[in-house]
């Protein structure tokens, strides 16, 4: 949840903190020389420095490298959650249901997951709010949706992409 737009969270692994800080400062000045954004600022979330890139008057994205990850986000909720170990997906149960459904192994090069059956309300509350009305039709097509799950695996020279689409 969140407002204007909902939490949205990527957490990567780096080996190399300072080239990931660098090169996520490097993407935020293009960004602010090609989008016109204004300047980014700097501040400290439970010891992490974090940098804030307004985008709009109401929205911003954050970012900060820390504890071997690269963590880019809208809130600094999320942030926060990561540093203090709490509110994280291993904790949902819906989360591990869908990995569990779609057959995540445990080691993924990288792995994507949306709650559909949260998301969606959320996206059609805000077309509505942009003044689109949703046809009934697509709400009831959607209604079922529950979870997607996408994931890389790698063996050998191989590297897997799998999706699954949980439907109730």
């Amino acid at each position: 949840p969140g407002f204007p737009l909902p939490e949205a969270t990527l957490v990567l692994q780096v080996d190399d903190e300072r080239a990931a800080r660098e090169t996520l400062d490097e993407l935020a000045g293009l960004a602010r020389t090609f989008l016109g954004l204004a300047e980014p600022t700097t501040t400290s979330v439970e010891g992490a420095e974090v940098v804030e890139v307004p985008v709009s008057e109401f929205v911003s994205l954050y970012y900060g490298v820390f504890d071997g990850k690269l963590v880019l986000t809208t809130s600094l909720d999320g942030i926060r959650d990561l540093r203090e170990g709490r509110g994280t997906l291993t904790e949902d149960e819906a989360f591990r249901a869908a990995l569990e459904e779609a057959g995540v192994p445990d080691e993924t090069v990288g792995f994507a997951y949306v709650d559909l059956g949260e998301a969606i309300p959320l996206v059609l509350d805000l077309l509505g709010f942009a003044g689109d009305e949703v046809p009934a039709v697509v709400r009831d097509n959607l209604e079922p949706l529950e979870s997607l799950v996408a994931y890389g695996d790698a063996e050998d020279d191989v590297l897997r992409f799998s999706a699954f689409l949980g439907v109730e």
